[in-house]
C-alpha cells in the first residue's frame, strides 16, 4: 500500500509540472534522489530525448537543495537554460560560464555552470571580498543551505578533464557527502560499475551502505530509426548532398573539425579547406547564385532570422543563443534548415534533422553527434561521413566498422 501512494504522488507531481505521465526510469530516479538517505547519489542513464532533465531537476527541486547544474559546453547549458526556466519558474536561476559577471555568489536556487568554471569557484578565487563564499556554498558549510550537484552528460568528461571531474566525485561527493546525480546515455559500462563501485573499492565505506551510486535506467528506445548512408569521398560531394537536401525541404546538419580558414592555420589538416569557414562560403556563394540570399542567418535586433545557419565556439555566447533559439523554432515547426556546426553542437542539444554529414571523428563523438539526427520517435534519419583530409588515428577502429555496414 505505502508503496503504490508513493507511486501515486509522484505521477502527480511529475504530471502536474510537466503534463505528462512520468516513463519508469523517471519514476525510480525520483524514488531515489527523494529517498530517506539525503545522501543517496544517482547515475540517470536513458537516451537522447528521454527526458533526463526532468527525471533529475523534478525530484531535485523537491529536496530544497541549491542545485548546482553542471555541463559540459557553452552550447548545452545555452539550449537548457529556457527548458529549466520553465520547470523552475518560481525558482531563482543564475548562470556562471565567464562570460556574464555573475552577482548571485551562488546564493540562487540554482546555478547553471561548466566544469572550469566550477573548479575555478571551488577553490575560492574571484573578487576578492566575495570569493570565499563559493566554497562555502558549494559545499554546503554552517547553517548555508545545502547543495546538489547534477552532472549533465557525464560521458563527456574523459581524457584530461576526467581527473578533473573525478577529483570533484572525490572531495564533494564522497568527503563532503554531496548528493550527486549524474545523467549520461552513453556512459561506458566499466564506469557505472566504477561509479557504484559495489566493493567500496574507489570510495571506502561500510558495507551497508551499498552501492556508492544507484543506477536509475531507461531501456526503451525513444528515439527515431538512423541509417547509414555512406561515404561522402570530398567536401564538394558532401555540400552537393546536403544543399540538395536542403532544398527538398529536410533539415540537414554537417559537423566539422575547425572554424579556422586554411591561411589562419599551420595544422596541415586545416590546408585541405574543409574548414567551417571555408564550407559557409561555399554554401554564401551556391544562395547568391539560386537567388536565395535571404535564407542566410541574419541578425535583427534580438533575433537571428533565416534558416542558413553557422554555430561554432567562436561565436559570441549571446549570439549563439539567438542562433539556438532560432534553430529550435524552425525544427519545432519541423522547417528546412541548414546547419553547419562544429563539435560545440554534438553534446545534448535538442533538436533533430533528417540527414547529418560529419568528418571521421572519434567513436563517442560519432554516437553524440548523431544523436541529433531522426531524434524523435518515428522519424527516419540518414547519416553520411566525410572522408575530405586524413582523420586522426585514433578514428580507424570507427572507419573499419562503418565500412562493413
Amino acid at each position: 500500500m505505502k508503496v503504490n501512494m508513493e507511486l501515486d504522488e509522484i505521477k502527480n507531481n511529475f504530471k502536474q509540472i510537466t503534463g505528462f505521465e512520468p516513463h519508469a526510469f523517471q519514476e525510480e530516479a525520483w524514488r531515489q534522489i527523494r529517498s530517506q538517505n539525503p545522501h543517496r547519489n544517482v547515475i540517470i542513464a536513458a537516451g537522447t530525448g528521454s527526458g533526463k532533465t526532468e527525471a533529475a531537476l523534478l525530484p531535485a527541486l523537491a529536496t530544497g537543495k541549491r542545485l548546482i547544474v553542471l555541463y559540459p559546453t557553452k552550447a548545452l547549458l545555452q539550449d537548457q537554460w529556457e527548458r529549466i526556466q520553465k520547470l523552475a519558474p518560481t525558482q531563482r536561476i543564475a548562470v556562471d560560464t565567464g562570460d556574464e559577471d555573475d552577482l548571485s555568489y551562488y546564493h540562487a536556487d540554482i546555478i547553471l555552470t561548466n566544469l572550469d568554471k566550477f573548479l575555478y569557484r571551488m577553490f575560492g578565487y574571484g573578487k576578492k571580498r566575495f570569493g570565499y563564499l563559493f566554497p562555502y556554498r558549494i559545499a554546503g558549510i554552517g547553517d548555508d543551505r545545502k547543495p546538489l550537484l547534477i552532472f549533465d552528460e557525464a560521458h563527456a568528461y574523459e581524457e584530461t578533464i576526467f581527473s578533473h571531474f573525478w577529483f570533484m566525485l572525490k572531495k564533494l561527493t564522497y568527503e563532503r557527502r554531496i548528493q550527486t546525480v549524474l545523467l549520461s546515455a552513453t556512459l561506458p559500462p566499466d564506469f557505472i560499475e566504477a561509479l557504484r563501485d559495489s566493493q567500496c573499492k574507489y570510495f571506502p565505506r561500510p558495507t551497508r551502505e551499498g552501492d556508492f551510486f544507484q543506477l536509475a535506467e531507461d531501456k526503451e528506445i525513444r528515439t527515431g530509426q538512423v541509417s547509414f548512408g555512406g561515404f561522402a569521398s570530398s567536401m564538394d560531394e558532401a555540400i552537393d548532398r546536403m544543399w540538395q537536401a536542403y532544398q527538398q525541404g529536410k533539415r540537414v546538419i554537417m559537423v566539422v573539425r575547425r572554424v579556422v580558414k586554411p591561411e589562419d592555420s599551420e595544422d596541415e589538416e586545416d590546408k585541405s579547406g574543409n574548414t567551417l569557414q571555408e564550407v559557409w562560403e561555399k554554401l554564401v556563394e551556391r544562395a547568391s547564385k539560386a537567388g536565395n540570399s535571404h535564407e542566410l542567418a541574419k541578425r535583427e535586433d534580438d533575433r537571428v532570422t533565416g534558416s542558413v545557419l553557422t554555430y561554432h565556439g567562436h561565436q559570441l555566447s549571446s549570439y549563439r543563443r539567438l542562433v539556438l533559439n532560432r534553430l529550435k523554432e524552425l525544427d519545432d515547426a519541423k522547417q528546412p534548415y541548414l546547419l553547419l556546426t562544429t563539435s560545440a553542437m554534438e553534446v545534448g542539444v535538442d533538436v533533430s534533422c533528417d540527414l547529418m554529414l560529419t568528418d571521421l571523428c572519434e567513436p563517442d563523438a560519432f554516437v553524440q553527434r548523431i544523436g541529433r539526427c531522426a531524434r524523435r520517435k518515428g522519424e527516419r534519419g540518414e547519416v553520411y561521413v566525410i572522408e575530405a583530409h586524413p582523420a586522426p588515428p585514433r578514428t580507424a577502429v570507427l572507419r573499419d566498422h562503418l565500412q562493413k555496414l
